[in-house]
């Protein structure tokens, strides 16, 4: 306190005055969105320009002076500075005058030979003409040509340079199947996407280049083979949908051909093209065959609960599996959800009230190839479906006498005591396992997951038998840190669904142990593809993470005004650009989803198949063999007794290699000893698919069992499979691959057992 008390007196000595240093030069600079990541945007001419620079000299008693620059471009990761000892061309700036700088003013001060280098090389920068994407600090000092001394203010401006996503593509489906149109009549196919680009829409308009690429009969890569044929059919449009008639300049489509289309988003800044697409604008591919004997679902009928809507068709003998797509309708952006079911209905839980959706139900009669209805609408009602009652109220529910349901499905809800409990995974007939949640208000409704086991629930959805448990631990300390709370996020499922929801408010910390977490796992378990979409969402999180914090820490700082109104745009659109990753992690997690769902059917199918050319063999002609051996072993050989148990193979086949060079008494005993081991490898193999049937025979089974299989070499075969899925390899060759490799694993998992 002494201290303070000394230093506060000497400061408030007369004649002693502490102010900000003042410059004869004011330096105020400007960026101009739609920021780029070109760096020749920043000096170019050409257009609107994207860096304004304001010099103004204020000190009268100087009526001109000779001046340059000294600038520096900063991100968390990158340092470009202009070098000091670099004779710039000098800048006149007249006292009380605004000097504006010229675009090509800046040329010399972006050329790499004038500039230094800190996480980026020379090369690169001159290579690419790009900036990493990040958070930037654009900052300018003004230096006196004639004495070398910082003559104004360091005036910086930031942004968040990004580049934008390419569109997201909707209608028709990857790999979907269309009924052929017959002539005259309109074909009538709807291609649909969604733009996923954040920038602001009157800061250039977009146009998108849309090409549709007809492939030859028997195609099995789409994706690889469109590049190799002509277009039938391009259009370049402003909105986000193009409705195929095949009609005039639109070819028709052909029953039994497969075609690929592909988008490309180009921006524009006035006449001036914007780089602000990844992968230049380009979507990925998405491909059709025109042509499915399979029959649609009808009679469609959706009916609303509050926020909940019940989905149901008529049943068909021929379709195998269902697929429920859904949006919301006339909403920018809006993202396609699906689910999918084995019986024909569903249950959408978690709509938002007073919201009309689009959606189509598909059916497959062959795995993976689906045909969809129309589509169709339904709006949720303004009042919720389920309410959980608030902290303390008890309304002691009656117990129900209805009778026990047989079925549970995925998104029912279940009354239990006074939750509504959402089922999110169960297995089981009339007695039921599985996990769901309950959403809970006043916990900021937050959602509390449950489980339960053998429960019994009424025809009216009530439990009857049996407890749902909560999963949270009430010995848990109600703070705790970032790596406890990400140890209890069980598995990749739980991960993205944390990382998806979460606000970018939240603890830098905590998601940046999310996104490794997510980057770990999915490093080991997804195929390429799909891991580098991963990759990049997650790194626009971490990145968008990190400039929201910045921007924030500025915004803080800065008075009311212009500048802090400019901070907090930049806050928002950073904001926009986390939410639209979080998005783009739920498309990719759907995809991830629909790639499990695809694999677990296609061993499944798989090891039906192999059991239905499976023959079980009766042991009996082993057993006479082995009556026979030890009769032999105990009589001829005179040995001691041995328990009545079956010999140890290596015991045996090393017994039955002495006898070799012997009479034709031992000779006939090595004959049924070799015998007796081949019938042994048989019979081991036969054990080996039962057990194959047992732990890969149902969804269920392989699910649980396929990822930590040794035996089978399941965690190997979902990794290749993932591969080919990825890939676009057709469902029946997945089969076949799955069946060869079952096949000999058991071959070679017998063979050990054996040796």
């Amino acid at each position: 306190m002494r201290r303070i008390l000394i230093i506060a007196a000497f400061l408030l000595l007369p004649g002693i005055c502490l102010v900000a240093q003042q410059y004869p030069v004011q330096v105020t600079p400007q960026l101009v969105p739609p920021y780029s990541l070109q760096v020749s945007d920043y000096y170019s001419a050409i257009g609107s320009p994207k860096l304004n620079l304001l010099l103004l000299l204020r000190d009268f008693n100087k009526p001109s002076l000779q001046v340059r620059l000294r600038m520096s471009i900063t991100s968390q990761s990158v340092a470009i500075v202009t070098r000091e000892d670099v004779s710039f061309t000098a800048i006149e700036i007249l006292s009380g005058q605004p000097k504006y700088i010229q675009p090509a003013d800046l040329t010399e001060y972006f050329n790499s030979n004038n500039l230094t280098f800190s996480g980026i090389t020379q090369s690169q920068y001159q290579q690419t003409g790009k900036l990493p994407e990040g958070f930037y600090t654009f900052c300018f000092e003004v230096v006196d040509v004639a004495t070398g001394q910082t003559v104004s203010n360091k005036g910086c401006t930031i942004a968040w340079l990004t580049l934008s996503e390419p569109p997201l593509l909707n209608l028709p489906r990857k790999s979907e199947a269309l009924i052929p149109v017959i002539e005259p009549a309109a074909q009538n196919v709807s291609f649909q996407w969604t733009p996923r680009h954040t920038a602001s829409p009157t800061a250039y308009t977009i146009d998108y280049n849309f090409k549709l690429v007809e492939l030859p009969l028997g195609t099995t890569t789409p994706e690889a083979d469109f590049a190799s044929y002509p277009a039938i059919y391009e259009e370049s449009t402003a909105i986000t949908t193009i409705l195929y008639d095949g009609i005039g300049a639109k070819p028709r489509l052909k029953p039994g051909y497969t075609y690929a289309w592909q988008v490309q988003a180009k921006a524009k800044s006035g006449t001036q093209d914007v780089a602000m697409f990844r992968n230049n604008g380009f979507s990925e591919i998405f491909w059709f065959v025109y042509q499915n004997n399979c029959p649609a679902p009808t009679s469609i009928n959706a009916t609303a609960q509050g926020q909940r809507v019940n989905i149901t068709w008529a049943a068909n003998a021929q379709h195998l599996e269902y697929k429920v797509e859904y949006r919301k309708i006339n909403t920018a952006g809006a993202e396609w959800f699906e689910l999918g079911n084995t019986t024909p209905n569903v249950s959408i839980t978690d709509l938002e009230p007073s919201t009309t959706y689009e959606y189509r139900v598909g059916a497959a009669c062959e795995m993976g190839k689906y045909i969809f209805s129309s589509l169709q609408q339904f709006s949720t009602n303004s009042a919720t479906a389920t309410t959980v009652p608030q902290c303390g109220f008890d309304p002691n529910p009656a117990p129900t006498t209805e009778p026990l349901l047989q079925q549970l499905n995925v998104g029912d809800i279940v009354k239990a005591g006074d939750f509504d409990v959402v089922v999110t995974q169960v297995s089981g007939s009339s007695s039921f396992n599985g996990q769901g949640y309950v959403v809970v208000p006043w916990l900021a409704n937050m959602k509390l997951g449950v489980r339960f086991e053998n429960i019994g629930v009424g025809t009216d959805m009530k439990l009857k038998v049996g407890e749902i448990m909560t999963t949270y631990d009430p010995t848990e300390a109600g703070i705790v840190d970032v790596d406890e709370v990400i140890a209890n996020i069980q598995g990749l499922a739980d991960l993205l669904n944390e990382l998806i929801t979460v606000n970018i408010t939240a603890q830098s910390s905590y998601i940046k142990k999310l996104t490794e977490q997510v980057n770990e796992i999915i490093n080991e378990e997804l195929p390429y593809n799909l891991k580098n979409g991963f990759a990049a969402a997650t790194k626009t999180i971490d990145s968008a993470k990190n400039a929201y914090d910045a921007l924030e820490s500025t915004f803080n700082s800065l008075p009311n005004g212009p500048e802090k109104d400019a901070v907090k745009a930049d806050m928002d659109l950073v904001k926009s650009n986390f939410e639209n990753a979080q998005k783009q992690l739920s498309s990719l997690n759907a995809k991830r989803e629909k790639l499990v769902t695809d694999i677990v059917q296609v061993i499944v199918t798989s090891v039906r198949e192999l059991e239905k050319d499976y023959t079980y063999t009766s042991t009996s002609k082993l057993k006479s063999i082995s009556d026979s051996l030890k009769t032999e072993i105990y009589t001829e050989q005179q040995l001691d007794s041995l328990p009545n148990t079956t010999w140890e193979y290596i015991q045996l086949e090393s017994f039955a290699d002495d006898l070799n060079s012997y009479d034709e008494d031992y000779a006939e005993f090595n004959r049924k000893a070799n015998a007796y081991l081949t019938e042994k490898k048989a019979l081991t193999s036969k054990k080996l698919y039962e057990m194959l049937f047992n732990i890969f025979g149902t969804n269920t089974a392989v699910e649980e069992n396929a990822k930590d299989d040794e035996l089978f070499n399941g965690k190997l075969l979902i990794r290749a499979l993932m591969e080919k899925l990825d890939k676009g390899e057709e469902t029946a060759s997945l089969v076949k691959y799955s069946k060869k490799f079952l096949i000999e694993a058991i071959s070679e998992s017998a063979q050990l057992l054996n040796d």
